[in-house]
């Protein structure tokens, strides 16, 4: 008997494709940092065969749209280097994020509305190798106060069948450490005010469809709601009226700075955020507000410094 497959005993790696759905075999070096990895070879639907054979039998059925997900975090931290992109750079690209770099001052990715790149995603477990291509996601960016901030990415691509492969050799080196959600590396402000954050999450909101056609199969991104949700201690409403704000719909402005030296800053920031529905309650004996957050439009930006 074969013994157990050892589940952390795994590897992710992601490459940008030179053309949409043409696997292209990663290098080491597209190895990615990753936790809780979980991998869905098979997703999709099925029709029923509704063959009558004179009892209650239960119908077979045919799988139609099939094709795989995969999900697994990763930790958001920058470069080290104040102009060069983080190590996960391709799994932003292939979120739908267009990337600038401006030589000696940063790297910045924005929301893209066309053009969207795709990925080649090679994943091991233990001697079971899974390759999807064609691959485009999402995530949500996870940062709470006291943790380290988090991307949570899912990504769907063509159908694959796993198979039995040894592990590869792979260098995650790029990655460095995360700055923990504290005091002492992280700034939040809302419209100029700067509440005491407790929780924060923003969630890029892409509509990812897979499309089984005569003629063609492709996975391709068709909209996207940027979103969240957050939680502050409420300030005084002579301060921030941030209820009656969210009432009349108002847009403000949203940044969240984390670091502060030459190549560990990550910013994010938007100019028309709305809060949307606010509650009060209770933190840590402190009253305070939570609410979700819509970015309108496509200002919404993620930049490395």
């Amino acid at each position: 008997m074969a013994p157990p497959i050892i589940y952390r005993l795994g590897l992710v790696l992601a490459r940008i494709e030179t053309t949409e759905g043409n696997f292209l075999q990663p290098s080491s070096t597209d190895a990615v940092l990753y936790q809780n990895l979980t991998i869905e070879p098979v997703a999709g639907t099925s029709i029923d065969r509704p063959n009558e054979r004179g009892g209650l039998e239960t119908y077979s059925s045919s799988p139609v749209g099939t094709h795989s997900i995969v999900n697994f975090s990763v930790e958001l931290a920058a470069s080290g280097t104040i102009d060069t992109p983080p190590a996960f750079a391709n799994l932003l690209r292939g979120c739908g994020m267009s990337e600038t770099i401006t030589a000696n001052t940063q790297v910045r990715y924005r929301l893209a509305d066309e053009d969207f790149e795709s990925l080649s995603l090679e994943l091991y477990i233990d001697g079971i190798r899974t390759r999807l291509s064609g691959a485009r996601g999402t995530f949500t960016c996870s940062m709470d106060n006291n943790t380290n901030p988090m991307l949570n990415f899912t990504f769907t691509g063509r159908k694959t069948t796993p198979i039995d492969a040894d592990n590869v050799i792979t260098d995650v080196s790029d990655y460095q450490r995360p700055l923990v959600i504290n005091y002492d590396n992280t700034t939040f402000t809302l419209d100029g005010t700067s509440p005491s954050l407790a929780a924060l999450t923003i969630d890029l909101g892409n509509t990812v469809t897979h499309r089984d056609m005569v003629n063609r199969e492709d996975v391709i991104i068709t909209d996207r709601q940027c979103g969240g949700s957050v939680t502050f201690d409420m300030p005084p409403v002579s301060d921030e009226d941030y209820i009656e704000k969210s009432q009349d719909g108002d847009e403000m402005a949203f940044s969240l700075n984390h670091g502060s030296s030459n190549g560990e800053r990550v910013e994010w920031t938007c100019s028309t955020t709305q809060l949307t529905g606010a509650a009060m309650q209770n933190g840590d004996g402190v009253l305070q507000l939570s609410g979700g957050l819509r970015f309108v439009g496509n200002s919404l930006t993620l930049t490395f410094r």
